[in-house]
């Protein structure tokens, strides 16, 4: 199987379309070394292996890559256990202090349109607060161990960006991104106390925060982890595409 027929079967299967997966399957075997490569440069690979696990297709790319897609997925769910429980200690601080953040990316989404924790990647931890509440989630954080930049470096976020990073403690340590805005000049402009008032609540570890409001909107609804969130989130009728 061509390259180009490589990408094609996995765009059938990220699209569910199984008629048209199995007419490439059949036209030449699948190497698995190609077909996990390019899952992995969509970041799909354990969304992949989730979904022909779940239909029954496993055959479509072959035992060896199912195996490599699994070891992939096994890694994702170590990972994500380790993001989630930073998440859920971070929440905890921040409630404490009075800050009720939004979930955004990620943490919204795997607790929301995913049926398990493994299905996505996690990178980070990002959440959005409200401006005023800056210095008292920073503060809480850090007085759980969370470091911040230092202050000529967070003056300089703070006065130029849109969000400060964090690093949570321990010897394996998890990122987070302490959102204010979700603006990105020149790009798109997001009224975040529309968003903030809209927001709808969201469980996390027994915690209740908050999410954005109303359906998921991905920009490039075919495009490697566009594409999964919003298959995953039309599965739960809860997508839209622009």
């Amino acid at each position: 199987m061509s390259e180009h027929d490589h990408a094609r079967l996995l765009l059938a299967i990220v699209r569910g379309r199984w008629d048209e997966a199995d007419a490439l399957a059949r036209r030449s075997p699948v190497q698995a070394e190609t077909f996990v490569d390019l899952c992995m440069q969509g970041d799909v690979p354990t969304w992949v292996h989730a979904r022909l696990s779940d239909e029954g297709r496993s055959e479509l790319v072959g035992a060896t890559a199912m195996e490599e897609l699994g070891r992939n997925r096994t890694r994702v769910r170590n990972d994500n256990l380790l993001l989630i429980a930073r998440a859920e200690q971070a929440l905890g601080a921040l409630l404490d202090a009075g800050v009720v953040p939004v979930a955004l990316k990620g943490l919204d989404l795997l607790h929301r349109v995913y049926e398990r924790l493994d299905e996505r990647t996690l990178d980070d931890v990002d959440l959005l607060i409200r401006p005023d509440q800056l210095s008292a989630a920073v503060a809480a954080l850090e007085a759980q161990g969370w470091e911040a930049p230092p202050a000529p470096e967070r003056t300089h976020y703070i006065r130029s960006s849109h969000h400060l990073p964090m690093r949570s403690p321990g010897p394996v340590t998890v990122d987070f991104e302490i959102h204010w805005s979700l603006a990105q000049e020149m790009r798109y402009r997001i009224d975040e106390q529309e968003l903030h008032a809209r927001a709808v609540p969201l469980e996390i570890g027994g915690r209740r925060v908050l999410r954005p409001p109303g359906a998921l909107v991905v920009a490039q609804p075919e495009a490697g982890r566009g594409a999964r969130d919003l298959r995953a989130a039309r599965s739960r009728g809860d997508a839209r595409t622009p």
